[in-house]
């Protein structure tokens, strides 16, 4: 089984050596000087994914991919590497399965409610039949010997190992794996070994190792190259700016640039209009993207992904007697590679495909035998992936299932962010408005209602402490100055704790665009990218659920069109071929963060020269 997985003598400058000066600072990094790091055999392209890495030169035509997880040896050598990969905490709770079974027993009324090419109607199969011929059927083990070996650390016993070598570790060989990027951030928990500096550490050497052994680059040389590195649309500020202290601080690389996936993902596909639907592992993204630049309102997350629909298919196959009854997700991670295996052979999207089909796989554990397996399935096939369309289906119940719009989080570094400036704010500027707050109040009462003089002494006492009774209201600016009363507007007609079906999100973010006819292009360029929804199908039945929802005012002037595989790209690699792109534009020229001006300024260079409001 494989993983598919400068001089201080002062000077006159003439206007024509100051320009001159200007092109060469501009040139430095963009692709044009005779010297400078510039070419796209110098640049490395960084993608940091949940589940993969996607890392190569710029001028490569495809990124090496590896698992993005790295095994640390631990100092308790009773310690095992068994760490929950595919299970999630929403889904720790009673109601779980019986909304998971609910959701699915909708999708396939909805399914049988669908017309086939040929104008029939779809005829369900029956999960009680299914287990029925399931339940006699038994592991047939072969005198075959399985070829896969466990990761070899008994001779050398590294401190570490990356990749698959990392997944294919002895449970009980003394390592831990660590995952450090989840949901498009830094994996940072309660959990030992996931602070900021323990992940960020990992990071460091999980990047670093892979450069040096796949890209055959050492160490010592990464000042002489540059890097561009994919963020998510919607972004922690703390977990970017730790990223690139790793990047510019301690692997040293000579110059970094910073763009958004979804921006990406146009620069790869060539299109300039596009509504970027991200399906990866752990999350799902939307954004719509107008001429190179993310359209902040229309920015959605949804916490769902490939690692959400392999559980599912896990849950129906167990409810039609799954004969691999020694199956164990949460603490075996070769059980949940060949989960992944069976859903990328046998899961689609196909309506045309119905019936029950018998299906065989193997279990091949490291150095024993082979046992052979085989199950009739039917519409367990499909339905997993349907709870894309009905995400109750995940079981998933908690806060934060959903982000929108332009969040951010404190950047205490940044002078200028708004919400330091505010909390640092003086005293006696907080006296002020409070005083003039009070005014208006008062003047506004009538004279029954007036306050006490108890109370008046109260609110005066609490003014000359400085104290700040009233907390910051979502009227308050952003970083650009602009209000953020949209943003909160959004937030509560999107709340934190409900997933959204993938076809209304789609809607719900192209209708944030300005005007209609950037809407109906929008609509038009529909791009699905990422390795999470890779079925067969997915193209013609998202496309369909989209204009199934249109709004009535689109539905007879606004064509629909998804793309899955614009210019023969693999969805996989668009997002890292578009950064590869970027990485030899002279236009990003003065976008690129060199190692001294971050040195300098740290996070506050991001703000002047990155493409996306920081």
């Amino acid at each position: 089984m494989e993983l598919e997985l400068e001089s201080e003598t002062p000077q006159l400058a003439t206007e024509e050596s100051t320009a001159a000066e200007t092109d060469q600072d501009k040139s430095e990094f963009s692709g044009s000087g005779e010297n400078g790091l510039k070419h796209g055999d110098s640049t490395i392209v960084i993608h940091p994914g949940s589940l993969h890495l996607r890392i190569g030169l710029a001028c490569d035509s495809m990124p090496k991919t590896i698992p993005h997880c790295i095994a640390w040896r631990s100092r308790n050598s009773s310690d095992s590497n068994i760490v929950p990969w595919i299970s999630r905490p929403e889904t720790e709770h009673g109601e779980a399965i019986r909304m998971v079974i609910t959701s699915g027993m909708i999708a396939q009324r909805q399914l049988g409610d669908l017309h086939k090419t040929n104008g029939k109607f779809r005829q369900a199969t029956s999960a009680d039949q299914l287990a029925s011929l399931n339940d006699i059927i038994d592991g047939d083990e072969s005198d075959v010997k399985s070829q896969l070996q466990w990761t070899d650390v008994d001779t050398d016993q590294p401190e570490y190992v990356i990749g698959e070598d990392a997944l294919y570790l002895d449970p009980e060989s003394g390592y831990h794996i660590i995952w450090p990027i989840s949901y498009g951030e830094l994996n940072v928990s309660a959990q030992p070994g996931h602070t900021v500096a323990n992940i960020s550490q990992s990071l460091e050497t999980l990047w670093s190792s892979a450069i040096e052994k796949f890209l055959d680059i050492p160490k010592a040389e990464f000042k002489d190259y540059t890097c561009i590195l994919l963020i998510p649309d919607i972004f922690n500020r703390s977990y970017i700016r730790a990223m690139m202290q790793i990047i510019l601080e301690r692997l040293n690389f000579s110059a970094a640039f910073l763009i958004q996936e979804s921006v990406c993902a146009g620069f790869g596909v060539g299109l300039s209009s596009v509504c970027v639907v991200d399906v990866g592992d752990h999350k799902t993204s939307i954004t719509c993207v107008e001429d190179g630049i993310s359209l902040e309102p229309s920015r959605i997350t949804l916490r769902y992904g490939g690692r959400d629909i392999t559980r599912t298919f896990s849950w129906l196959l167990d409810h039609i007697s799954f004969p691999y009854i020694d199956c164990q997700l949460d603490t075996n991670v070769l059980d949940t590679l060949l989960l992944q295996e069976l859903k990328h052979s046998y899961c689609h999207m196909d309506t045309d495909s119905v019936g029950t089909e018998e299906i065989h796989f193997q279990v091949r554990p490291p150095a024993s035998n082979i046992v052979r397996y085989s199950m009739h399935v039917g519409d367990e096939r499909i339905v997993p992936t349907l709870a894309v369309f009905w995400p109750d289906m995940f079981g998933l119940q908690g806060d934060k299932l959903l982000l929108n719009g332009a969040y951010r989080d404190n950047d205490h570094t940044d002078v200028l962010d708004a919400d330091y400036i505010h909390q640092t704010r003086s005293k006696q500027e907080e006296s002020a408005r409070l005083a003039a707050l009070k005014k208006k109040e008062l003047a506004n009462q009538p004279e029954d209602s007036m306050l006490d003089e108890s109370s008046q002494r109260d609110l005066d006492d609490d003014m000359d402490a400085g104290d700040d009774p009233v907390p910051p209201t979502s009227s308050s600016k952003n970083s650009d100055g602009q209000s953020n009363n949209k943003k909160t507007t959004l937030e509560e007609k999107l709340p934190s704790d409900k997933l959204m079906a993938l076809d209304l999100a789609i809607i719900w973010s192209i209708e944030q665009c300005d005007n209609d006819e950037l809407k109906k292009k929008m609509y038009g360029n529909i791009l699905l990218v990422g390795g999470g929804l890779l079925f067969e199908g997915v193209e013609s039945l998202l496309q369909y659920r989209v204009w199934l929802n249109l709004p009535p005012q689109y539905q007879s002037t606004a064509s629909v069109n998804v793309l899955t595989r614009s210019k023969d790209v693999d969805p996989q690699y668009v997002c890292w071929k578009g950064g590869s792109i970027l990485s030899v534009l002279d236009t990003i020229g003065e976008q690129w963060i060199s190692r001294e001006e971050w040195i300098t300024h740290q996070s506050r260079i991001v703000r002047e020269k990155a493409l996306f409001s920081w």
